[in-house]
């Protein structure tokens, strides 16, 4: 599960060259398509919805990262995991920093608390909440000198 979360964090990672970004390509094999009890919430949407399938998750991010000329991260807490039976919980901090089409640059420290289930398919995202806390260009600097890629 750490590796796996790890991919997952990694997997939001653009370069400027990197053409359109498809939600499906990168993260078809990680996330609970067929659940019907899935929920996906990140503060970092600005309308702050509450996703109840991968599709919905998907609808917001895809054009999200699609309007970014660069999107970079780090981890700043290595995944934690617990896992039980067929659930795994994993929480991870990492940094991230993202460089707009107009070359502004938005830093932020993210925390996410993802429930993985066991399908069929094996182990699947089927619960996300992540939160982020907006970073200075000096604390994201700083953030970034103490993370690892």
């Amino acid at each position: 599960m750490v590796r796996r979360t790890r991919e997952w964090v990694f997997g939001w990672d653009r370069a400027e060259d990197d053409g359109t970004f498809v939600f499906r390509d990168t993260f078809g094999h990680l996330y609970d398509w067929h659940g019907r009890d899935t929920l996906y919430y990140d503060d970092f949407d600005s309308e702050h919805r509450i996703a109840r399938s991968v599709a919905e998750y998907e609808s917001i991010w895809e054009p999200v990262f699609n309007q970014l000329r660069r999107a970079e991260h780090w981890i700043a807490r290595e995944p934690d995991v617990a896992r039980s039976g067929g659930f795994a919980s994993a929480y991870v901090v990492f940094i991230a920093r993202l460089t707009r089409a107009d070359g502004a640059v938005v830093g932020s420290r993210t925390t996410s608390a993802l429930v993985w289930r066991r399908t069929r398919d094996g182990w699947r995202i089927t619960r996300d909440h992540t939160s982020s806390v907006l970073l200075t260009p000096r604390e994201l600097a700083a953030a970034i000198a103490d993370a690892e890629r």
